[in-house]
């Protein structure tokens, strides 16, 4: 086998140092089939000098043979390359502790064997396939120097080789406030870069939105410091629910840690619902969603006079919550929820908390009355709790059940004081049932039991 390099203004020369007799054949093609030229001259002593000038890469075959049988190891081997169709991605700046990549691709150079080596060796390098013809080349730097890379293809220098490549010190980042984080949309978030190698260009900043849109970034030498302390102020504002790409780069390489992730959330999507007027001793039960505001921690707080009260948190997926609290007083109840510190839209909310066990029911309609005269009670809320039923408001319905299960009509009206009269005719003798609820809650003591007589029926004898 030989090796030969493609060299369209030269020729390569190749020694046959064998005894052949001069009606010697020679042939010699090419990868394609073509025959190649050939040059023979005498040397001598039946040794012959050959030489063909390769026109393409890859593998020659070179015919030889005497007296029209093929010599031994006929026909021959012949790779052909061309170090000059090596193609290098330009070497990146890199810093201390980072991988740094570049590609070689090989596809037009023909056979051959690729070595790589920097500083001389002193630095470990990896080679990994990307492909049929194209080799990612990877090495750690462990010292801010320049860095020789120097790239052989059988063994003769790749044009432009060596390289150089320049390593720096890796750059570290510091965190202002909240700034990569949690933070919230339409306001400015903000992070310091500080480069432990002074004197470097300003990082390149770059943050995306969850739809990979980049965002408007703010990059400032900080308040008191020049441009080569390697102090520098990002600034961004986030439009948009989500993850956030921010990604770092100084002196051309990534800092550590970047591409950061940054979540970004919007308190006022948080929805409270379902408050609704609670009873003393009874759960009572209120829903947050927050499925739209992104990603964050609700903080909920329920109070009564300044004492708080515990609450359960139930999660039912998706951000969406049901909370629930025991009241053991008739008081409004203060409902405070935040998220990620912030207060949601309209807290703290107001629970109003009533005690249906104190509404007084009295009247002749309660115990006896008798047939065919209209009989009356009055409900009385205003112990129930603040605002148990508004003036003018509210609902205080009665249900009178006749001893036959026929339910009798009744008449109910609102007086200035806040209390209610209701109104029967009962017409029939015997045990009446008198259910009485305010706003849809029973009351103490309902239902009650109202007998019915008829003095008309009492005979003396």
């Amino acid at each position: 086998m030989f090796p030969a390099t493609l060299v369209p203004s030269a020729s390569v020369r190749l020694r046959l140092s064998v005894p052949l007799a001069t009606d010697t054949p020679w042939h010699h093609s090419g990868p394609n089939g073509q025959a190649v030229p050939a040059q023979v001259k005498d040397n001598g002593g039946q040794v012959f000098h050959v030489e063909f000038a390769p026109r393409v890469v890859g593998e020659h075959s070179v015919s030889v043979a005497y007296r029209g049988a093929p010599v031994a190891g006929s026909p021959f081997s012949c790779k052909v390359y061309d170090v000059r169709a090596i193609k290098v991605k330009d070497v990146a700046q890199g810093s201390v502790g980072k991988a740094i990549t570049f590609l070689v691709e090989t596809s037009q150079a023909g056979p051959g064997n690729l070595e790589v080596t920097v500083n001389g060796g002193r630095v470990p390098t990896s080679a990994q396939a990307q492909g049929p013809h194209t080799y990612a080349i990877s090495f750690t730097p462990r010292e801010a120097a320049p860095h020789t890379v120097d790239l052989r293809f059988n063994g003769e220098d790749v044009p432009g080789s060596p390289f150089q490549c320049q390593v720096a010190q890796a750059a570290r980042v510091v965190v202002a406030s909240e700034g990569l984080e949690k933070v919230a949309v339409n306001r400015p978030a903000s992070f310091t870069v500080e480069s432990d190698a002074a004197g470097q260009a300003a990082p390149d900043v770059q943050v995306l939105s969850p739809s990979r849109r980049p965002l408007l970034v703010d990059v400032a030498p900080l308040q008191g410091s020049g441009l080569s302390s390697g102090r520098y102020a990002v600034h961004f504002t986030p439009a948009d629910v989500g993850d956030h790409s921010v990604e770092v780069k100084v002196g051309g390489a990534h800092v550590e840690g970047s591409p950061f992730l940054v979540k970004a959330y919007d308190a006022a999507k948080v929805k409270v619902t379902d408050i609704n007027v609670g009873t003393v001793g009874k759960p009572v039960f209120f829903s947050i969603n927050a499925s739209q505001a992104g990603a964050g921690n609700l903080e909920i707080i329920v109070s009564v006079n300044g004492c708080n009260v515990p609450n359960y948190v139930q999660s039912e997926g998706n951000a969406k919550f049901k909370v629930n609290f025991k009241p053991q007083e008739a008081a409004p109840h203060s409902l405070s929820v935040r998220f990620n510190g912030e207060p949601v839209p309209g807290s703290p909310f107001t629970c109003k908390v009533l005690d249906w066990s104190q509404v007084l029911v009295s009247g002749p309609g309660l115990k006896a009355c008798a047939l065919g005269r209209p009989a009356s009670i009055t409900v009385d809320p205003q112990k129930a709790g603040n605002g148990a039923v508004p003036p003018g408001g509210g609902t205080c319905s009665i249900s009178v059940l006749a001893p036959s299960g026929r339910t009798l009509p009744s008449t109910t009206s609102q007086s200035p004081d806040n209390k209610f009269t209701a109104t029967f005719t009962p017409e029939e003798v015997g045990r009446h049932s008198l259910t009485v609820a305010l706003d849809g809650e029973p009351v103490r003591g309902s239902p009650f039991a109202c007998n019915v007589y008829d003095v008309n029926k009492i005979k003396v004898t």
